[in-house]
């Protein structure tokens, strides 16, 4: 008797299964579509240059689609443009799980600078280190990490560090000191 009903029970779940699957599908292609609208409400806020309309769009954009990293990267930006650099880490964090391995080096490096604002230059450090690695690594972009990496080394008083952080793979040097 009872072992009918489970049977009934499980041809009815089975059944029911792929509405479910179609009706939270839809769902999830709503909320990535709602966040991709939120991450271009977001840069219209950035260029009227208003910080905390795109902090807030793009917080939207990450709540709805948090696999998108595009909206986690500038929800960090903008949050360390504010100066709240708690909650950018916590962006970066989250678009470093989310990012292309081309794209890594970019979060990074930009995570590297808001804990050098944190006042946390190991973990500063570290990133940097990751951010040269994934930069030599993949299609080197236009933001070469190793230039702000020699920065901070050479802020940090490692001047010989910084010059071998400026050298790549093949031992090209991407900056030089100047002649005084």
């Amino acid at each position: 008797m009872w072992c009918d009903r489970v049977v009934k029970l499980k041809q009815t779940v089975w059944l029911l299964f792929p509405s479910l699957v179609v009706a939270l599908s839809g769902r999830a292609a709503q909320d990535i579509s709602a966040g991709l609208a939120a991450l271009e409400e977001g840069r219209a806020a950035l260029k009227a240059r208003n910080m905390e309309a795109a902090a807030a769009a793009f917080g939207k954009a990450c709540a709805l689609a948090p696999s998108e990293a595009d909206s986690s990267y500038y929800s960090a930006q903008t949050l360390h443009m504010l100066g709240r650099f708690d909650e950018s880490q916590r962006a970066f964090e989250q678009a470093l799980e989310h990012a292309t391995a081309e794209g890594k080096a970019r979060i990074h490096r930009a995570a590297a600078l808001n804990l050098v604002g944190l006042g946390q230059p190991e973990k500063a450090e570290i990133q940097f280190q990751a951010a040269v690695r994934s930069y030599l690594d993949h299609a080197p972009g236009p933001e070469d990490p190793r230039v702000d990496y020699g920065a901070f080394l050479v802020r940090q008083g490692r001047t010989e560090d910084a010059l071998a952080a400026g050298k790549g793979r093949q031992g090209e040097t991407r900056f030089r000191p100047r002649a005084r």
